[in-house]
Formats: structure tokens, C-alpha cells, sequence
């Protein structure tokens, strides 16, 4: 879209305004039922979003080194790409912390779980073990200490609190979602 701020998804059949509260659309009364869900937006045009471009690069990989930070190309790096959605909504999903409460994350997160699939079923096809092929290198001093692939992953709620950030990768953990 040569303007996405003027998307049909931002009007009272979707997702809402596009700017301000949630005072119209579909999910104008989540404050009301739960105050810990009201969100804010605040469009921002310019943003790069997704393009069929930057998917397509990302699927001509093989490698996930090759689509996520911090070593992979500008023009194939999924999580830069993804990001451009957080920060064109601006608001709430700008906010690492409150970007869930907003309707429109689960959509976008489920794009972008669309195209991660995909990439690692090119990957299959390939005959790259997805669940090993995790991008770590620890004498490449781009890539931080703390994406170790035996640190835990951070979940604090058992039985996830074991789980390592490679296991992330793992086809068992997709069988979760």
C-alpha cells in the first residue's frame, strides 16, 4: 500500500482508529472489561513494513543466521522487518512490555509466524535439521553472550521455566502452538 495509514484495517469494522484510545470499532470496550487491556495507537507513516520483497528474501535463505539479528542482511532480517509493524502502529505496540494488549499484536505475530514456518519448511526441503540450526557462534563478537542456546529461555512457570532458548527451534515446541 502506497499509504497504510488510510488501511481498512484501521476503521470500526477491524481493528479501530488508527490514532488515540479505542473508543470505536470492535474492541472499544476492552477497557471496560478488563483495564489492564486498554491500549493506545499512534500511526506512523514512513515506517518500512512487511513488502513482498523482504518476505521473498527471507525465504530464499536457508540458514536462520542468515534472518536474525544480530548477523543477518538488512534486506532478509525477519525480526527488523517484524519490528516495522511495532513501530508503524506506534502506541501500545511500541512498548515491548504493553505491545500484547493491543488486539492487532496477535494478528501481526501470527504473520509473522506464517512466514517463519514457511521459511523453516524451505528449510526441511533443504534438509536442514531446524532444530539444531541455531545461530550461535561464540568467538563471532556480534553475537551477545546471552543468545547462548543452552541459557534458559526465560519462562518462569513451570514445566517452560527448563526450557533452553534452543529448544525454541525444537519441532516439539511447535507442536505447543
Amino acid at each position: 500500500m502506497t499509504t497504510p495509514t488510510g488501511s481498512v484495517l484501521f476503521s470500526n469494522a477491524f481493528f479501530g482508529p488508527g490514532f488515540g484510545l479505542p473508543i470505536t470499532g470492535p474492541f472499544s470496550t476492552w477497557p471496560q472489561i478488563n483495564p489492564n487491556t486498554v491500549f493506545t495507537r499512534n500511526l506512523a507513516a514512513g515506517i518500512q513494513l512487511f513488502t513482498v520483497a523482504g518476505i521473498n528474501a527471507i525465504l530464499r535463505r536457508r540458514r536462520n543466521r542468515d534472518i536474525l539479528v544480530p548477523i543477518a542482511p538488512a534486506d532478509s532480517d525477519l525480526d527488523r522487518q517484524h519490528g516495522g509493524a511495532h513501530v508503524f502502529i506506534g502506541g501500545t505496540m511500541s512498548n515491548l512490555n504493553s505491545a500484547a494488549r493491543d488486539p492487532i499484536f496477535f494478528s501481526h505475530h501470527a504473520f509473522v509466524d506464517q512466514i517463519w514456518e514457511r521459511f523453516r519448511l524451505n528449510q526441511r526441503a533443504a534438509g536442514i535439521p531446524t532444530a539444531t540450526d541455531y545461530p550461535w557462534d561464540p568467538n563471532d563478537q556480534r553475537i551477545p553472550a546471552s543468545h547462548n542456546p543452552n541459557l534458559t529461555a526465560g519462562f518462569t512457570i513451570s514445566p517452560f521455566n527448563s526450557l533452553r532458548q534452543i529448544d525454541g527451534f525444537s519441532d516439539d515446541f511447535f507442536q505447543l502452538v
